[in-house]
């Protein structure tokens, strides 16, 4: 049993800290769709009176203004916000005895924070006895931990290469709105492109860099993050794992370009096999011509996989196309199964 000191109830005191978007309403849709044993839900925005608003089970969920003392009548609480906003106020919700799931990077690569796939490491939760803490993983990680510890533990992964299509709903409404301006902008004749979300123009445009640059090694914060985030679910650090991120002008879903080579050989037929045996992954469409796309999964609960191939006949490496909804399964789903999992083991 985790978390004695945590009273488990029939139902519990909920909040939600974010920023009233259509991130966090999607979070509230699938809390309710999956029945999530709520008895009081209260939603923490930074400012005192929001513009935007949110609902819950078809009202207007209760607000009220993020404060240091916000989550004394809380058990549970989402921290669907940057790494900043969650660095400053998850401290005071732990001392206040509330169970806490981030999902920023403050504090991912933390030691004894949990860094939560609950279909792939739910073993580390013992880790939140102590801290009542959950980190969650990015929806990059999400998706690519799913896939490749389909793999890791029968044939022992040996280097994994992925290039990962991020849209514009990783950046939130924000970035959203942006790449629909631009793109009208554009359609219009107008060339006078500001890019405030982005680095640089994503209408009708794609570029190599998501997450600012380090000076290290030339890759991106976020290139890095997420190959330290798969060592973590993994717990494998033997497994050398490269990403590249790239920004493409489409408004949702994550898609990624998959090159993976084991220690084992593993056949077509097995291959095929563990790919179909997953409850998370789905071969819509065999045959080499046909394969979803960003667009054509819609708010699936499933990795989309396709294009699956050999890679010059060696019997240990092969490339496949997923693709997968970066909020709903990548962010929303992850976040809300982490909080049922420990929950059931409490």
């Amino acid at each position: 049993m985790l978390l004695e000191s945590f009273e488990k109830k029939e139902t519990y005191n909920v909040g939600i800290i974010g920023a009233l978007n259509t991130i966090d309403q999607d979070f509230l849709n699938l809390l309710d769709e999956r029945k999530f044993p709520i008895n009081h839900l209260k939603v923490l925005v930074p400012e005192e009176n929001p513009e935007e608003s949110i609902s819950y089970r078809g009202l207007p969920a209760v607000t009220e203004e993020l404060k240091e003392e916000s989550f004394s009548d809380l058990d549970i609480a989402f921290f669907l916000t940057d790494s900043k906003m969650s660095s400053k106020y998850v401290p005071h919700a732990i001392q206040q005895g509330v169970l806490c799931f981030d999902s920023s990077m403050a504090f991912r690569q933390e030691v004894g924070v949990p860094l939560l796939v609950p279909e792939v490491n739910s073993e580390v939760l013992h880790e939140a006895e102590t801290n009542r803490l959950v980190s969650l993983p990015s929806p990059a990680a999400v998706g690519l931990s799913l896939i490749l510890n389909t793999f890791h533990d029968t044939f022992k992964l040996k280097e994994a290469h992925a290039v990962c299509l991020y849209p514009a709903s990783h950046k939130g409404d924000a970035g959203v709105r942006e790449l629909s301006s631009q793109s009208i902008q554009l359609l219009n004749g107008d060339l006078n492109i500001d890019a405030k979300a982005f680095p640089r123009q994503t209408g009708f445009s794609c570029f190599p860099q998501v997450g600012e640059f380090t000076s290290k090694s030339g890759s991106t914060e976020e290139e890095e993050g997420l190959e330290r985030e798969l060592h973590k679910i993994l717990e494998d650090h033997s497994v050398q794992i490269k990403a590249t991120c790239i920004q493409i002008p489409v408004f949702n879903g994550m898609s990624c370009h998959l090159l993976v080579e084991t220690e084992k050989e593993i056949d077509d037929f097995t291959l095929q096999r563990n790919l179909k045996d997953s409850e998370f992954l789905e071969i819509e469409r065999p045959l080499a011509e046909e394969y979803p796309t960003s667009f054509s999964i819609g708010s699936s609960e499933k990795i989309a996989i396709g294009r699956i191939q050999r890679v010059f006949e060696r019997p240990n490496l092969f490339q496949l196309w997923a693709v997968w909804d970066n909020i709903h399964l990548g962010f929303a789903l992850n976040a809300i199964k982490a909080a049922e999992t420990l929950l059931a083991k409490i």
